[in-house]
């Protein structure tokens, strides 16, 4: 009887949002535009308190939408709904000190120069050995029995003392170069120091190769090519695609990270069966894959440029920068794209019903930056695991999750076709001393993004109660339970 009420709540509440971070956008590009013109400090200030005074505007509408939304509810119904919107509060200032605290330990890992580890991924220039648990995977994705895995291991030692031994005598020559030392020798000695990176990769790769090939000659690998393919396919994301991205694509940071199959796979939890039967429809698609992925190499490694200060062009080299950012994101979109047409056209459908929405589930969770609310994914999750789960209300379920999967699917289509937008180059205009850049073309990208996901969020509220409200009462109680 309230559906009414309730809808011109939401509908008022989010114009005045979209109204509020529309301007926040604005304000948020002046203060840009002070810092990039170098205008006076006190123009950055005020705008800067204008920005402020829009956040506290937008959070107190939202207060106030959501107290209007509660009041409608019943005392014990609106007790529980503050209660959860409080442990989501707690949850996401957890995330963001997560996030924080990964951020300080990025930023030390990289600060601790070029050194390759033997273990986890790759933080520095040059891709990594494959580490151990990089091997369990890809013997996982071979389906090996226990004998042929310790035969692999093995394997695995003498490619370890190998790499060292070739790879590392490069690296050792590449760090002892000091090419920020001397400005006059800075451009000769980082080409050189650059080719000796590249030469690491390439020597890398020749013993990567070998040691699948190795697999193959000395373990009972079932269709010996195809688990070739596939562990060639997993070992382009374990050197994670690129070793560094470039430093300018992080002025376009909106797309979500590429992410191996075999990894989806792996931390989706499925039984052994259901495992078993995603990986081996992976690997029928690995050949194609493999050929998407093929073309990426790091020829730039340093992203140096040899120049003299009097002849560099500002405009050009900044432009081809740019273009340079917005190709690399281009093709790691296609790239996802191929994957997510795999997963859902070939892996699901080899999949029982319920498996197969779960992992469709979390392959449109991962194709939007960020991604959903843990707890809607954790209750769907568990909803679809159920053991005694009634046929009636399997049937229901399955069908609210599949009109949810394809509204959600069309935002991933839009956010693609955003993504891969050609209007977002900057204009870049020559200032005295250097150039002036505008990302007003890709600012107004990111902000239709930002309106996806939050369309995404309430979609995903939507589902959270649809699918409760279809279990049981004794169900939801174990769901809360095991949450």
């Amino acid at each position: 009887r309230d559906r009414d009420s309730v809808d011109e709540m939401l509908l008022a509440w989010y114009r005045s949002d979209d109204r509020l971070t529309d301007q926040m956008i604005q304000v948020g590009r002046g203060i840009m535009w002070v810092l990039l013109e170098q205008a006076g400090p006190q123009d950055g200030l005020w705008l800067e308190d204008e920005l402020e005074a829009l956040a506290s505007a937008r959070e107190g509408l939202r207060e106030k939408a959501i107290g209007s939304l509660l009041a409608l509810l019943p005392e014990g119904s609106r007790q529980t709904m503050t209660a959860d919107l409080a442990d989501a509060d707690s949850g996401r200032t957890t995330d963001l000190e997560g996030e924080r605290s990964v951020g300080g330990n990025e930023a030390a890992a990289a600060g601790a120069g070029i050194e390759a580890e033997g273990a986890g991924r790759s933080r520095s220039r040059i891709v990594n050995p494959i580490a151990v648990d990089e091997l369990e995977l890809m013997l996982e994705i071979l389906a090996l029995d226990a004998a042929d895995r310790n035969v692999a291991r093995s394997l695995h030692g003498e490619y370890l003392d190998a790499w060292a031994a070739e790879v590392g005598a490069i690296l050792e020559r590449a760090a002892a170069r000091a090419p920020y030392a001397d400005d006059d020798a800075f451009g000769d000695e980082a080409l050189v120091q650059n080719d000796e990176f590249l030469a690491a990769v390439e020597a890398a790769c020749t013993l990567d190769d070998r040691l699948f090939g190795d697999f193959v000659t000395a373990l009972s690998v079932s269709n010996p090519e195809a688990g070739l393919e596939a562990v060639r396919l997993q070992r382009i994301f374990d050197r994670s695609v690129e070793a560094e991205q470039l430093s300018s694509t992080g002025r376009f940071a909106d797309n979500p990270p590429e992410v191996s199959p075999f990894e989806i796979i792996e931390a989706m939890d499925f039984d052994p069966a259901t495992r078993a039967n995603a990986i081996a429809a992976v690997i029928r698609e690995a050949a194609g894959l493999l050929e998407a992925y093929s073309s990426v190499a790091r020829r730039d490694i340093l992203d140096s440029v040899a120049h003299h200060e009097e002849e560099i062009d500002y405009v050009g080299f900044t432009t081809a920068v740019n273009r340079r950012a917005l190709e690399v994101l281009g093709h790691g979109e296609r790239r996802r794209a191929k994957i997510e047409v795999a997963m859902f056209e070939v892996v699901s459908p080899a999949l029982e019903r319920m498996p197969a929405l779960e992992l469709e589930f979390e392959i449109v969770d991962r194709g939007l930056s960020p991604r959903g609310d843990a707890r809607t994914t954790s209750i769907v999750r568990d909803a679809l695991r159920i053991p005694d789960l009634e046929s009636g209300r399997m049937d229901t379920l399955a069908m609210i999750l599949r009109a949810h999967l394809d509204g959600e699917r069309i935002l991933l289509d839009r956010a693609r076709d955003l993504r891969l937008d050609s209007s977002r180059m900057p204009e870049i205009v020559e200032i005295e001393g250097g150039v002036s850049t505008r990302y007003d073309a890709a600012q107004a990208i990111m902000q239709e993004i930002g309106k996806l996901v939050f369309q995404r969020d309430e979609l995903r509220e939507r589902l959270r109660k649809r699918v409760l409200s279809t279990l049981s009462e004794e169900q939801r109680r174990r769901i809360d339970v095991s949450r």
